[in-house]
């Protein structure tokens, strides 16, 4: 119940005062950390309601959003996608697609506020302790 009210206030945020996208960064973090398909679900009808309250043409961003995801869902079973480095690779390169196909400017500059979000957004989850991933950030040193 909580992860809709989030979604809720990310979605209400993001038409109503920002460009960045709160809602791709709720839908790549959900997938991140839970690892469940209904990310899908939620992502098509959030993109849905985005487009329709931006005047966007209607289904272009869950378009975008469900690719990105199963992107992820992809490179799950191939590599560890629960790490900062990850997070921050997809939310930027998300965010920078997501920007040149829908016209923002700034492009590079949106794209990295976009992926400092992200990882602080999974930084706080795990302080919070909220999902069990503190032994894979725990050791974040270099062992050469």
């Amino acid at each position: 119940m909580i992860i809709l009210i989030i979604l809720a206030l990310f979605l209400v945020l993001q038409v109503a005062l920002t460009t960045i996208p709160l809602v791709f960064i709720f839908h790549l973090l959900s997938a991140v950390i839970l690892r469940k398909l209904w990310v899908l679900g939620t992502a098509f009808f959030s993109g849905i309601f985005l487009d329709i309250m931006l005047h966007n043409p209607v289904g272009g961003t869950s378009i975008f959003f469900l690719i990105s995801l199963m992107i992820v869902f992809v490179y799950d079973r191939k590599f560890d996608i629960q790490t900062y480095p990850f997070v921050f690779a997809v939310t930027f390169l998300g965010d920078f697609l997501n920007s040149l196909l829908f016209g923002y400017q700034n492009l590079f500059v949106h794209s990295l506020f976009s992926g400092l979000i992200a990882v602080f957004f999974l930084f706080i989850l795990i302080k919070l302790n909220r999902f069990d991933l503190s032994h894979k950030f725990s050791s974040l040193s270099y062992e050469g």
